[in-house]
């Protein structure tokens, strides 16, 4: 959009058109120049499991910087974090959050008395 005087907008089709240069283009900069094109964008679309990690530690957990002098203290600290994370992440491995099934997929939890409902159960 471009404005003009105080209440006048317009469309500026030159930006679009210049924006419209970039759709569907994706660059990623890499220090793994031998890895082939595939198996790169297959490791960047991977990454959402490391943003998660770092949105539950601060967010859920409520990990916040360290304000420890001590060397033990700091490692303690660190310790209890990152023994938090890994129960949180041990406890979201036991749930189990059923998706849409396949008929196959009911098949299989039939023969194995497996629950096939769209509520979250605990693996056991």
């Amino acid at each position: 959009m471009k404005l003009e005087g105080k209440a006048r907008l317009e469309v500026d089709g030159k930006k679009i058109e210049e924006a419209a240069r970039w759709d569907g283009l994706k660059g990623v900069v890499t220090n793994a120049p031998d890895m082939g094109h595939s198996e790169l964008f297959a490791r960047c679309r991977e990454l959402w499991r490391v943003e998660e990690s770092f949105r539950i530690t601060k967010h859920d957990l409520k990990v916040r910087p360290v304000f420890h002098w001590k060397p033990d203290r700091v490692k303690a600290h660190i310790a209890i974090a990152f023994m938090a994370f890994a129960c949180v992440r041990h406890l979201a491995y036991r749930i189990a959050f059923p998706s849409k099934t396949t008929p196959d997929m009911d098949c299989i939890c039939r023969i194995l008395g497996l629950p096939t409902s769209r509520a979250p159960y605990w693996i056991e």
